[in-house]
């Protein structure tokens, strides 16, 4: 079998196309890995929140997040109430501002 330019052409083409696909893959991997954009990345489990069932969830999840961080203390009847450990974000300190100092003021503030 003699190779001509005429048979050698489809040969080429078909390789020069399976590595320019094979590269744009690779690059594509590697950008999906590394995060093109990660300034868009969800950081916070209130960023989540907010993406799975709005404000009402963000307002669930923070302030599981300060029990658990042992920011907020409940008592018995539910009321929710500042510990002297400070809250490390502003969305967590928003939420301390809002709930109650101590005995005799429930959430918000106020007295219940």
């Amino acid at each position: 079998m003699e190779w001509t330019i005429e048979r050698a052409m489809p040969a080429a083409l078909i390789l020069v196309l399976a590595l320019t696909c094979w590269w744009f893959g690779r690059r594509t991997a590697a950008r999906l890995h590394q995060g093109r954009h990660p300034e868009t990345r969800l950081t916070s489990a209130a960023q989540v929140a907010l993406l799975t069932n709005g404000p009402i969830r963000v307002a669930e999840t923070t302030v599981a997040s300060m029990l658990e961080r042992e920011q907020l203390r409940a008592d018995s009847v539910g009321r929710l109430y500042r510990t002297p450990t400070q809250p490390s974000d502003a969305l967590t300190r928003e939420a301390a501002e809002l709930t109650g100092t101590g005995v005799g003021s429930g959430c918000g503030g106020g007295n219940s």
